[in-house]
């Protein structure tokens, strides 16, 4: 399995700290979540302009940009649906310039009783697809906020049926909010699982350094390890959101030693 990490986690690195950090610490690639100032990294020049130049720096660094986590949250309103179409394609175009495989959205913003939310994403999630598949990327439905029930997952993924539509797994939702046993999760969604989002975190709820709290973080692993699951193990390091957690100096290669430590 690779290694990766989201840039909510380091949100005062530029480029430069960036690849050289990253190659330092060990890992193989970066997700991009934010950059600098901007959570939206396609209005920066680095990821629009300079794209290219971005992309090249990256990858002579022998290193990947797996996924581009976008902020969609694919139900709300029409108006929320035109922002969704706008905000793929943009990444989307991205994806060939950095030989990205991925975008992460949410399935977040509908308070409508289960079976109705379900419809709606079905119905909402489509011209979605249809960008992704001229495109050649795939879009991640996370384990996250009101989906975090792998059977309502489970439900979308049969009845969308579309090779452009996968599941990134968040251990701390489905495990900690719907009280999910690995397996139960693993046995509902395991065959759309394409990428996997790692933290740690204490009774409380409080993010902390890997091994440090109450997930059940070395059965994941050798879980998917058994399964054959061969994807990126990326670390969300919640740094923009939450500025009392360690620096990324601290958590990163925190991480990667924890992770080393599993093989």
């Amino acid at each position: 399995m690779k290694l990766a990490y989201t840039t909510l986690g380091c949100p005062d690195w530029n480029l430069d700290q960036i690849i050289q950090n990253t190659k330092e610490y060990g890992f193989d690639g970066i997700d991009f979540r934010g950059y600098l100032k901007d959570l939206e990294i396609t209005w920066t020049p680095e990821f629009s302009s300079q794209a290219a130049e971005t992309a090249k720096r990256i990858a002579d660094a022998g290193l990947e940009v797996p996924c581009f986590s976008t902020g969609i949250s694919v139900n709300g309103g029409e108006k929320k649906q035109r922002d969704n179409l706008v905000e793929i394609q943009r990444y989307a175009k991205l994806c060939p310039i950095f030989g990205t495989s991925f975008l992460r959205v949410f399935g977040q913003g509908d308070a409508s009783p289960r079976e109705q939310a379900v419809d709606n994403f079905i119905t909402n999630i489509q011209p979605l697809l249809k960008v992704a598949g001229e495109y050649g990327v795939v879009i991640l439905l996370e384990t996250h906020d009101t989906w975090t029930e792998s059977g309502r997952i489970n439900e979308v993924m049969q009845r969308v049926n579309s090779p452009s539509l996968r599941v990134l797994w968040d251990i701390h939702h489905p495990w900690k909010v719907s009280n999910e046993t690995l397996n139960y999760t693993w046995d509902t969604l395991g065959k759309w699982v394409s990428y996997t989002h790692w933290k740690d975190a204490t009774a409380e709820d409080k993010l902390c350094l890997m091994g440090k709290g109450i997930l059940p973080l070395k059965e994941w692993y050798r879980l998917l390890k058994s399964k054959g699951y061969n994807g990126y193990c990326t670390l969300e390091w919640e740094k923009r959101w939450h500025r009392e957690m360690e620096e990324p100096e601290i958590g990163f290669p925190d991480f990667v030693r924890y992770m080393k430590s599993l093989e």
